[in-house]
């Protein structure tokens, strides 16, 4: 959700409660439903904790412990200043001045740089999706590894893979349990730059190895494997309540 809301009440005629209300039962509904919830933070600046909270559906205290709250991140890994106040907000992922690809069909002679709290958060979901998709694979290899042994007989019998099982595949998907993955990505400990998701200290080696012509299709799952047995938290299910 790249976007927000400002919540107006005292009977004004622009007063959206009713409104604000059906988009909050949407959100529970949501999560029940086994939704990830990433919601963009207002980009209006260093707003009041109670401002904050009048901007939808990212200050909702309603949903405030199932959702994602997503600030943009400058390119020195801290808070966008027109992001606010990172104590709002989970995690900060890069939106300021972010372009495309230069490989994706696009003619950059055209393309500005997109700034902002709604890059960031189409980022993070982004990353949800990588990770739930890398323990997916992990769970793919384990099952594999128990009916027929390692891909590759010289890895031998301690896989890591045998770590990522269904149950893990099913907790990722969680609200909780997904923000314990990103906690669990390596950050620094200096400022805002702790709510900054420094994914390359995580994805970057593999994805070397993976984009490897010469890496082997076994060594490829391996190395998927071993992403997925790092990222995730521990195995136990939490329900969507």
């Amino acid at each position: 959700m790249s976007w927000t809301i400002r919540k107006i009440e005292d009977n004004s005629p622009q007063d959206n409660s009713k409104e604000i209300k059906r988009l909050n039962d949407a959100l529970r509904k949501a999560h029940k439903s086994g939704a990830l919830l990433f919601c963009a933070a207002p980009d209006e600046g260093l707003l009041t904790g109670t401002t904050f909270k009048s901007y939808y559906p990212v200050g909702s205290e309603e949903v405030s412990n199932y959702i994602f709250k997503i600030g943009a991140a400058t390119a020195s890994n801290t808070t966008w200043e027109q992001t606010g106040k990172d104590e709002h907000l989970d995690f900060i992922l890069p939106g300021h001045e972010v372009k495309e690809k230069d490989d994706d069909l696009i003619d950059l002679k055209k393309d500005s740089p997109k700034t902002g709290s709604s890059v960031a958060t189409a980022l993070a979901a982004g990353l949800a999706a990588l990770i739930i998709h890398c323990v997916r694979l992990g769970a793919i290899e384990t099952e594999h590894f128990k009916k027929h042994g390692a891909w590759d007989k010289q890895i031998g019998p301690e896989l890591p893979a045998q770590t990522i099982t269904l149950e893990a595949l099913k907790n990722i998907k969680t609200a909780r349990a997904m923000k314990q993955a990103f906690h669990k990505i390596p950050r620094s400990q200096e400022g805002d730059r702790q709510k900054y998701v420094e994914v390359d200290n995580t994805f970057e080696m593999p994805g070397k190895a993976l984009t490897n012509k010469n890496t082997s299709k076994d060594d490829k799952w391996r190395q998927v494997s071993m992403l997925a047995r790092d990222i995730p938290p521990p195995l136990t299910y939490y329900p969507r309540s």
